[in-house]
């Protein structure tokens, strides 16, 4: 078989569907001498017709099992890097660097077939798949390198691990901040947060905190926290060109004192996004100058621009019109800031 899969050929699959499968999915058990099939490794194992699907286990375990989150698919996946690693699985070089990458793309990989399955997938399994379209594609740091080749010594001192004097005026007088996160299933996801300048507190040297406004109840950022810790901020500043950005693990508190410090009209945040920070840099003027951002001569005409109120309607499918929607979206932006 030549079919591909992420640029990694079948074949490996192949061999995973055959007897060391009672390995790899209960390794606890082989080590007391006991071979164990769990669910989805018989699931797995009768999935014999490989000349069906491009990754023919992988595929037949989620059309079998629509009710499977996309996490527990990525437990079946991860369990394949975990027996891998461990050396339960003979090494193979098709696929090798997949398995070995663990985690992170097993989570991935799960919630690409999951998305296709229920047809909210972001790459679809046909031939206009990026990986599919290009054949130049860029697989390593030190493809890039040889480009572009090494960054400054000063793009590289410029980074610091503490919220310093300058770093904390700067966070002062940004009303704006892109808040960035990953959920578990390797989806990532930025979120914009905006209020008066200065709304983000420097709680300490290390520390940030965020308050949360209403908004739609989706909780993009708080579910991926949940999960995983890590975000990335982008701070804003109208009319100043460069930016500055900050990373670490966040957290999400109630305490009723950061609470009432951070209410304005007197209502207070449900919750706060609390960062323990790893990192801070500056960044560069250069997008800012080159897109005219803070220039209104260089803005783009938006007069053929569709409004928020026909997105939603239209990507929806809203039994409302276009009308009803912008009245329910001028009234919230009118009763419901905070």
């Amino acid at each position: 078989m030549n079919t591909e899969v992420q640029g990694y050929p079948v074949p490996y699959w192949e061999h995973l569907i055959g007897s060391d499968l009672p390995k790899v999915f209960s390794m606890g058990s082989a080590k007391k001498g006991r071979l164990e099939l769990s669910r989805e490794g018989q699931l797995l194992r009768s999935a014999t017709d490989v000349s069906k699907w491009r990754v023919p286990w992988f595929k037949y375990l989620s059309r079998r099992t629509p009710e499977m989150s996309v996490e527990r698919l990525a437990g079946v996946v991860n369990r394949l890097s975990v027996a891998r690693l461990n050396g339960s699985m003979p090494e193979r070089d098709a696929g090798r660097e997949w398995l070995v990458n663990g985690v992170a793309h097993a989570r991935s990989f799960a919630s690409y077939y999951v998305g296709t399955r229920r047809g909210t997938g972001i790459m679809q399994d046909d031939e206009s798949s990026p990986r599919r379209r290009f054949r130049d594609v860029i697989t390593s740091e030190e493809q890039l390198r040889a480009v572009l080749g090494a960054p400054t010594d000063r793009a590289v001192a410029k980074v610091v691990r503490v919220i310093d004097e300058r770093a904390r005026r700067f966070i002062a007088h940004a009303p704006f901040v892109f808040v960035a996160s990953a959920g578990a299933d390797g989806m990532l996801d930025v979120s914009p947060k905006g209020d008066p300048a200065g709304f983000v507190k420097v709680l300490d040297e290390r520390t940030l905190a965020i308050p949360d406004r209403p908004g739609n109840r989706r909780l993009d950022t708080f579910r991926n926290v949940l999960s995983n810790p890590n975000v990335g901020l982008i701070f804003v500043i109208p009319g100043v060109t460069y930016t500055l950005r900050v990373a670490g693990k966040a957290l999400i508190v109630r305490d009723a004192e950061l609470r009432e410090a951070m209410a304005v009209n007197r209502k207070l945040p449900e919750h706060i996004l609390v960062i323990e920070i790893s990192h801070v840099l500056s960044h560069c003027p250069k997008c800012m100058v080159r897109s005219g951002l803070w220039q209104p001569d260089a803005w783009p005409d938006t007069s053929n621009l569709p409004s928020f109120a026909e997105m939603l309607v239209a990507h929806g499918k809203l039994a409302e019109t276009v009308e009803e929607m912008q009245t329910i979206i001028d009234t919230g932006n009118r009763d419901r800031l905070y």
